[in-house]
């Protein structure tokens, strides 16, 4: 049986190497749809690792909507918070149930952001033969 390998080394920013590791996991592995306001949040929640609901989404509403004003930041908070509630239906991100409301990532998708990452996935395709 021959098999054609293709090996490809790249490196990649913290962000990118997150946000491939989600579409892997999510897209690819779980048969789930991501938007890419969706890819945006969660890169984000990852890097930035568990946090409060509300403090959350005033900081990503300002990385993610940099051109936007002062007064519209509350309205994008809101739109990314809805988000959120979307994404923790579809059991994506997890809340905590006590206290003030905690977000991160579910922890069976497993993604790893801190430190150095090698990623080493091996993907093999094999051809049925026709008889």
């Amino acid at each position: 049986m021959e098999v054609k390998k293709i090996n490809k080394k790249l490196r990649l920013s913290t962000p990118d190497i997150v946000r491939y590791q989600l579409l892997t996991e999510i897209l690819f592995f779980k048969k789930e749809y991501l938007i890419p306001s969706d890819l945006e949040i969660l890169t984000l929640l990852v890097m930035w690792g568990p946090l409060e609901l509300g403090g959350f989404c005033a900081s990503a509403a300002k990385v993610i909507y940099p051109e936007s004003l002062p007064e519209e930041l509350s309205t994008r908070a809101q739109n990314i918070r809805n988000r959120i509630v979307k994404l923790e239906k579809r059991n994506i991100i997890v809340k905590s149930k006590t206290g003030r409301k905690v977000i991160a990532l579910n922890p069976d998708i497993e993604v790893q952001s801190k430190g150095n990452i090698l990623l080493d996935y091996n993907y093999l395709a094999v051809e049925t033969s026709k008889a």
